[in-house]
């Protein structure tokens, strides 16, 4: 295939296990290749669609699928949510490094727990932020009141996490909890923690500070009854 390839809609062009391309290509059509073909200086399409069929043919079903149609780009596997393990992306050597403008973070795995080796941090510039409101109405006995269990996820038991329930802290912070295109509730964790361990705190100040002034008073009701005795 010659460097100045370029398929216009409704073309097809498949690619055998032997031929090579090379120079840039434009594609605006689907593009099927076969195993042990390779690209040679770049490859360009406006849209995007790499997928590994289930048995080699294009138009069996996909097992997973790397797109963009729009938007974001998307790593995806469609097949397989069994609890023996089998489907989602597995990345090669136990960890994945995500490389940023500003920092790596290298995710590893230990048996079935995914854990962080570098540090992870949220922006929180207050020039970059409009407050709308600020939290002070959370009442410190229904955070004491929060769920917390153990349990196991109903797609996939193999582990024991700890955990409470979006339900519970959509009408406690309700800003924390959102609602995912499939109907279900997510929460945002550090954050739920974060405002629970503020507002524990005030109230923990304010019990020092009325502490304080009843033991004062204490101290000064006790020089009034000594004043009284030495006055009997």
């Amino acid at each position: 295939m010659d460097s100045n390839t370029y398929l216009t809609s409704g073309s097809v062009v498949t690619v055998g296990t032997t031929q090579n391309i090379t120079g840039s290509k434009t594609f605006t059509s689907k593009l099927t290749a076969s195993a042990g073909c390779s690209f040679t200086g770049g490859l360009k399409a406006y849209s995007l669609c790499i997928e590994s069929a289930s048995d080699g043919t294009p138009s069996s079903s996909r097992y997973g699928e790397i797109n963009r149609y729009s938007g974001d780009l998307h790593l995806q596997y469609d097949s397989g949510t069994g609890e023996d393990g089998t489907g989602g992306i597995t990345m090669c050597q136990h960890s994945l490094r995500l490389s940023f403008y500003q920092g790596i973070i290298t995710f590893n795995t230990s048996g079935n727990v995914p854990y962080i080796t570098t540090a992870w941090q949220q922006g929180s510039d207050m020039r970059r932020k409009d407050i709308e409101d600020y939290i002070d109405n959370v009442d410190v006995n229904a955070i004491a009141l929060a769920p917390i269990f153990d349990f196991r996820w109903k797609e996939d038991r193999r582990k024991l996490w700890v955990g409470t329930s979006a339900q519970y802290w959509r009408n406690v912070l309700p800003n924390a909890v959102c609602q995912n295109p499939d109907g279900f509730l997510s929460m945002d964790y550090s954050a739920t923690a974060l405002a629970s361990a503020v507002i524990t705190a005030r109230k923990v100040v304010d019990h020092e500070r009325r502490i304080q002034e009843l033991e004062r008073e204490n101290e000064y009701l006790k020089e009034q009854i000594e004043d009284l005795k030495a006055a009997a």
